[in-house]
């Protein structure tokens, strides 16, 4: 039963990974490494007066769970690293049903 509540648990957290996970493209960067933790400003849908131009939810800290470099050699010459970030909560909390009344 022990073991049962474990896996279950363990279940539970690896579906939250998932659910917070963005893949996105940069220019390559050889010190990016798996396990970091990085700060990613993503615009808001919706444009917005003043400085606040970021997406409160999407924006924040990720971890690095996987990357891939790319290295095309032809006339051009392209270098790029595809990043797979996760996190586990959000910066800012979701607005209640209470705040729409």
């Amino acid at each position: 039963e022990l073991y049962e509540g474990w896996t279950l648990q363990r279940q539970s957290i690896m579906n939250q990974y998932g659910s917070n996970k963005i893949m996105i493209n940069v220019p390559g960067n050889s010190l990016l490494r798996a396990g970091q933790v990085i700060n990613v400003e993503i615009p808001a849908s919706e444009p917005k007066k003043g400085k606040d131009w970021k997406d409160p939810y999407l924006s924040g800290k990720y971890l690095i769970a996987n990357l891939k470099h790319e290295i095309i050699i032809n006339d051009q010459g392209k270098y790029t690293t595809t990043l797979e970030l996760i996190r586990d909560s959000l910066p800012v909390s979701i607005a209640d049903v209470k705040e729409f009344g």
